[in-house]
């Protein structure tokens, strides 16, 4: 991926037994404000139309990984031949778009808001039905 499409810079620096090394730097304050700024969509138990709980017994960066890596989604999403990923900005997270395949069907999914590894929500629209839900995937 383009480093600089990700928001990275440039940087350089001189190592003495290699010379000079190019970098890709984030500014973690401008990510941070950025973030802070960016407005929470949520779908609260109190909202929902439905609620379900499951039993994880594994660390939550590894639940979140799982549940949210394209290459993971065809092992626990029932029907899935495959997911393909529009990253936004060059990196996984709010403006994401994933198209996930059910044999000739897809269902269509932009992510809303991305709290690794707390919560994300995405707009689902169920293959051709014009219908558009909200659902907000949470681990507590």
């Amino acid at each position: 991926m383009n480093p600089q499409a990700q928001g990275l810079i440039e940087h350089h620096e001189t190592v003495e037994i290699i010379g000079d090394v190019r970098c890709w730097l984030r500014d973690l304050e401008a990510g941070w404000q950025a973030d802070a700024a960016r407005k929470r969509v949520e779908v609260t138990a109190a909202e929902a139309i439905a609620s379900f709980v499951i039993d994880v017994e594994a660390a939550r960066q590894t639940t979140w990984e799982f549940l949210t890596a394209p290459g993971h989604r065809v092992m626990w999403t029932a029907g899935a031949t495959g997911v393909e990923e529009d990253v936004a900005n060059g990196r996984r997270g709010a403006g994401t778009v994933n198209h996930c395949m059910h044999g000739k069907d897809v269902i269509i999914e932009e992510v809303l808001d991305w709290q690794p590894p707390d919560y994300l929500t995405r707009r689902i629209q169920l293959f051709d039905t014009g219908v558009n839900l909200p659902l907000t995937r949470r681990r507590s």
